[in-house]
């Protein structure tokens, strides 16, 4: 491996220049209540429930002070099994004042995999709604969990969120919480294997708002979030608002369906928009949004130039990001040169990237390599796993694990995850390029590529297939798209097996679990092989 270089970006990235302006996220959420007072900063508004600066500001220290009562102190982890509502940031920012780590569970896990993150974790409470204690109860009537402070919201017998909210709100001495101190463990999706748990601190959230924000050129007052609370996505978002005095917009659940109404009536300036929402039925007033930007994460062209033709005159820009390293790089949505290019932006702030080979050599333009990642307030590795953490890390640099190639003209695009690769024959196929070609079919909606078993050519590729509303899974239907795919891509690239699914299983970002539709059977199957289909 080659020496790591003295970059002086590396130097710019790592000074004072970037250094975060508060101390710790309680820190700022004090100062935003100074400066914006009695604006409304979080409106759950299927709820009817919303909150001030000054109110988040004064409930965060009754949560943080009534936990400490309860002998949660700085550095404890905390589970929270919630559903979106307005007690779920107010207890994300009052652990974040007491100096304890938020350790955010989703609420689609089952017993099992709430056992794993409980003691992979070793969490000493769960916050827990009453919709999902009996998974818990199941747990502990088992012989686990005794001693586990368990708090509930709703419901009685236990102590409740209510409680802690309604309790001491005075304000908490936060000198002792430095920008490196642990904010939580946020669990990777565990779609290869079992999730793992990533340890980020305050100045990680601190710089993530910061550098979002820095990307957004519009001057937006109100954001919305299309996932769930638990997702880091979420957090992202408030304090990318609240830098700016605005309102965070949450609802009870993501809804694809419903995200386009929430954006017109709530008069949605910026949010992350999900791909899918174009799938929902155009209404005649779209183009009338109040939505001036968005970001288009890890989307094809296709999906731009699509959004762009559905509302004109909306900012969008591609980001790229992973929870281990935060933001990473960004289009610019000022620069018409980013439209529908394939390309991945520019590093953003606090961020340096290298490109390099197996052997760790730096790759030149048009080769490509794993995209390695330094700066400050990355992740601090895996919880509890050391072996994994070293895996990630070379000195500073930080290993994605994601395939890119910087072009002649010096920006970045995207191959593929290093592992979504199909090996056929010694060859290899991206994932990725197959699925954007599947997407620019009209019948096909949603589409993801696996690679599939095979005794003479080692893998196969393997489509999976959402259909668009009206088309059916049939053999001329797959004759046909054999016939797409053969007229753009090479015929070795070609899929020989298609499956067909009524929706994907998904991480909580919504993107697709591929693990699973490797591993799980699937209803469906057509095959092709060099005399067309059949089976």
């Amino acid at each position: 491996m080659t020496d790591l270089p003295t970059d002086p970006v590396l130097k710019t990235v790592s000074g004072a220049s970037i250094a975060p302006p508060f101390p710790n996220i309680g820190a700022f959420i004090h100062d935003c209540a100074r400066r914006f007072a009695d604006t409304i900063v979080i409106d759950c508004f299927e709820d009817d429930e919303r909150l001030t600066y000054q109110a988040y500001d004064r409930l965060s220290n009754s949560v943080a002070n009534g936990l400490e009562a309860l002998s949660v102190g700085p550095g404890d982890k905390v589970a929270t099994m919630m559903a979106n509502s307005i007690a779920y940031p107010v207890i994300w920012a009052g652990l974040s004042k007491l100096g304890a780590a938020i350790v955010p569970v989703p609420t689609s896990y089952t017993a099992a995999e709430l056992d794993y993150i409980l003691g992979d974790s070793e969490a000493v409470a769960l916050i827990v709604d009453d919709e999902f204690l009996p998974l818990f109860e199941g747990l502990r009537a088992g012989g686990k969990y005794a001693d586990l402070l368990v708090i509930r919201r709703g419901g009685a017998g236990l102590p409740d969120v209510a409680g802690l909210m309604a309790g001491d709100d005075s304000p908490r001495d936060l000198s002792g919480i430095g920008p490196d101190a642990i904010n939580g463990l946020q669990y990777t999706s565990g779609s290869t294997g079992s999730p793992k748990g990533c340890i980020v601190t305050q100045d990680y959230w601190m710089l993530l708002g910061r550098s979002l924000g820095a990307n957004i050129r519009s001057p937006i007052r109100t954001i919305l979030s299309p996932h769930s609370f638990n997702y880091m996505n979420g957090r992202n978002l408030l304090l990318t608002i609240m830098e700016r005095g605005g309102t965070f917009y949450l609802g009870r659940r993501p809804s694809t369906s419903k995200l386009l109404g929430w954006i017109r009536d709530l008069g949605i300036h910026f949010t992350f928009f999900p791909s899918i929402a174009l799938t929902q039925p155009e209404s005649p007033d779209e183009a009338d949004t109040p939505l001036m930007e968005v970001s288009l994460s890890a989307s094809p062209p296709s999906v731009h130039r699509e959004f762009a033709r559905r509302f004109p005159g909306v900012k969008a820009f591609e980001l790229y990001g992973m929870t281990e390293v935060g933001a990473v790089l960004a289009g610019d949505p000022d620069d018409p040169a980013f439209f529908a290019s394939g390309r991945l932006g520019v590093e953003m702030l606090g961020r340096a990237v290298t490109i390099r080979d197996p052997e760790g050599n730096e790759c030149p333009p048009g080769v490509a390599g794993e995209l390695w990642v330094a700066g400050p307030a990355m992740f601090k590795g895996y919880y509890g796993r050391p072996e994994a953490t070293a895996e990630v890390f070379r000195g500073p640099w930080a290993r994605t694990g994601d395939s890119v190639l910087r072009g002649e003209d010096g920006y970045i695009r995207f191959i593929g995850r290093i592992k979504d690769i199909v090996r056929r024959s010694n060859e290899n196929i991206s994932a990725l390029e197959v699925e954007t070609v599947g997407r620019e079919a009209a019948c096909i909606a949603e589409c993801a590529v696996v690679p599939e078993p095979d005794a003479e050519r080692g893998e196969e590729v393997k489509i999976f297939i959402r259909l668009a509303e009206g088309c059916q899974a049939d053999r001329a239907l797959v004759e046909a798209l054999d016939a797409h795919f053969r007229a753009r891509l090479a015929a070795f690239k070609c899929p020989r097996y298609y499956a067909f699914v009524e929706d994907f299983p998904r991480t909580p970002s919504q993107k697709i679990r591929k693990g699973i539709l490797r591993s799980e059977p699937q209803p469906t199957i057509f095959a092709l092989d060099a005399k067309g289909l059949r089976g």
